[in-house]
Formats: C-alpha cells, structure tokens, sequence
C-alpha cells in the first residue's frame, strides 16, 4: 500500500501526463510492481545468504520469474508508450542515484531544469529565484476567472487531443475538419473543467468564445497551407515529452520540456510550438548563438531551440529539421521560423553542438555563487508577474 501510494504520487508531480489516463495507469502499475520485485528480490538474496535452507531449480526459477516478469512490464510499458524519450527511472527512482554514486565513487547532484525555467532566468532573474530557488508561490484563491496561462493551456491540450488518434496519417480536408470539431469540443470541457458554469457568463464566456474563434481561425489557416501544399502533409507527434542530461561542474541537469507538435511537409521536418500570444520575426531572430543566451527579447527563440535541442538528442536519425511558433494571433503570417543571419535556420548537428555551448555556459552561470539575482530591465514583462509587488516594481 505505501509502494501504491508513493509510486502515484511521484507520477502525479509530472504535470504533463494530467488528462492521459491510460498511459499513466500502464506505467504507473509497472513502476508499482518493478518497485515490488526489486525489494522481494533484495529479500530473497539475504534469505539464501543467511538462512540455512535448501532451494530447489524449480524454486530459484519461479522466484527469478517473479523479479524479470514485473521489470519486463515495467520497461514494455514505457518502450510502447508516448513517453519513451522521457527519463522514467529518473523520475521514479531518483532517490537512489545518490546510492549508485557512492559506490561508483562519483560525487554527483541531480537537478531537474525545464525549458520554463530557463527561459524565465534569461527574462528575469530575480522571478527565477523567487519562484524556483526560494520557492515563492501567490496565494491560491478560488477561481472566478480563467488565468491566462489556463487559457493557452486548454487550447494546447485541446488540440493535443484532437490530433492524436490521427497521427502519421496524410491530412486532407474533410480529415481536418473533423479535427477541428473535436478541437472545439475539447475546449469546451476545458473550459467546464476549469471554471465550471461560470464558463457561460462574464469575462469567461468572452475568454472561452475568443478561444473559439482562435481555434476556427487556427483550422482556416491550415486549410488554406492544406489548398497550396502539393506536398504530403501529416503531423507525427504532439505534445512529445523530450529530456536529456548535461554534466556541469560534476552536477547533472536533467533537461526537459514539451514539443507542441511534429509535423512533415514532404521530406522536411518542423518542430511547432503553438503561442496565444503574438509573435514578431524579429524575436525569433540572431545573429549569433550567444544573443539567445544574453539578450532577453530573444527569450521565444532561446525556447525554441531548447525543444530543438532535446528533440535532437533524443532521435539522433533526425539530420536536420526546422523550428517555429504558430501564434494564434497572427495566423495569416503561418508558423514563424527562427531565423540565423536572415536565413531559415536548418537545425543540424552543427546547430545542436552550437547552441549546446550556450547551454553550459547558461547553467555554470546558474550554479555561480557569487551570481547576483537582479531583475530584468524590460519592465513591460513585470507587468503580468506574480512577484512584482515583492521586488518593488
């Protein structure tokens, strides 16, 4: 019963595997008995150590059984699941790293660091350590109106939903508008389930027909690119959890975060980070990969090629993709590309080890002691921050 209860509580903190029941109930339950087999396996050694008693082949097999059997489900269920990129064992059993360093002798910490945090250091440093270091959280009120952040996310899940059953298939039309539908009536139970019936008056009846009519607009577009494609056009994953591991100074930074959606338009690969907001060129674009890491209105470009980033190193047979933000408020301009020294940037293995570098500078910066948490200097982004009445702006 303890097992049970803290197996779905360590699950439970993945925020992303909220609404996909059967995947965490599949890995869930493996993790449950890989748990179990583990300590009866620890069981059984220290018996046949220390306890004069005879085991017969047929008692050695069926005890052996009983360890492999629930390992094997466990790692099934992970390599068949949408979440096989993601570092499972970390994430399950991350408490006993700190064993399996001690006797390898190495001298290693584990933190985990989302594109989200990284992004909010480059934009604010100061935000960064009040909401991640001295863990600083607004007060929870009971909730009249949808947040902004609620708002995007129920677009996102919504047309997370709506893609998924139709992956890897060609998009037509007629294929397209019944996404569509389903779209739409997933937002409406996001809605339901995030405001209840207060979705049907005031400010989030206008929120929840704004997403609407975002969303109908959002499908327009991809019919008018569907009438001038003479491509294939599919879409091959959505909301793909990616992590990958960097050493920095003897500390490991597991790196994590939530590619929108994968798409193919012939042969070319392009990773889609949908925005609510509006997105202008100029923020997804450089002149060189140090300006991701040092200038903060080029934070939405930093955040894309973080997901680059993962997404490269988790499918290494990728040879280069491209990477963009569709913002629903300006669908006529389609997705929109980062940019390199006015070129269409072809994220290759040249890119990757590039913006790598940037990385690990980024990260030494975080672990420097003597690093000073100021805030950012643009105090336009102050204006939506939950700890602006904290710093003083």
């Amino acid at each position: 019963l303890l097992l049970l209860i803290y197996t779905l509580r360590k699950l439970d903190n993945i925020n992303y595997l909220d609404d996909d029941y059967t995947y965490f109930s599949v890995i869930g339950l493996g993790a449950l008995l890989h748990r179990s087999a583990i300590i009866y396996a620890i069981i059984f050694i220290i018996t046949k150590l220390f306890v004069k008693k005879r085991f017969s082949l047929k008692n050695i097999f069926f005890n052996l059984l009983l360890v492999i059997l629930p390992t094997a489900i466990y790692e099934l269920s992970i390599y068949f699941s949408r979440y096989q990129s993601f570092d499972w064992n970390r994430e399950i059993y991350g408490q006993f790293y700190w064993i399996i360093d001690i006797i390898l002798g190495r001298e290693t910490t584990y933190h985990d660091m989302s594109c989200q945090q990284l992004s909010t250091f480059i934009n604010c440093r100061l935000q960064f350590y009040f909401k991640y270091i001295a863990k600083i959280f607004p007060q929870d009120e009971i909730k009249e109106f949808m947040e902004a952040n609620s708002f995007g996310t129920t677009i996102h899940e919504a047309l997370c939903e709506a893609y998924t059953p139709h992956l890897n298939v060609n998009l037509r039309p007629q294929l397209l508008d019944e996404i569509k539908n389903a779209t739409l009536m997933a937002i409406t139970k996001g809605f339901q389930k995030e405001v209840g019936e207060r979705m049907n008056h005031g400010k989030n009846h206008l929120l929840y027909k704004v997403a609407q009519q975002l969303t109908s607009n959002y499908f327009d577009a991809e019919n008018r690119f569907l009438s001038e494609c003479e491509e294939a056009f599919f879409v091959t994953d959505v909301e793909r959890s990616l992590s990958h591991s960097l050493n920095i100074n003897g500390i490991d930074f597991n790196l994590f975060g939530n590619v929108d959606r994968v798409d193919k338009v012939g042969e070319s690969v392009r990773i889609i980070d949908y925005k609510s907001g509006k997105v202008e060129q100029n923020e997804l674009s450089f002149k060189s990969f140090d300006e991701l890491r040092e200038n903060p209105k080029k934070v939405k470009a930093f955040q894309l090629m973080t997901y680059a980033y993962l997404y490269a190193k988790s499918l290494m047979n990728i040879t280069s993709f491209t990477a963009a933000n569709y913002s629903f408020r300006n669908l006529d301009d389609g997705p929109v590309f980062v940019i390199l020294n006015k070129t269409k940037l072809k994220i290759d293995e040249l890119a990757i080890q590039k913006f790598e570098e940037e990385l690990k500078i980024l990260l030494s910066t975080i672990l420097d002691d003597e690093n000073e948490f100021y805030p950012t200097e643009n105090k336009d982004a102050c204006q939506w921050c939950d700890f602006k009445s904290v710093c003083g702006r």
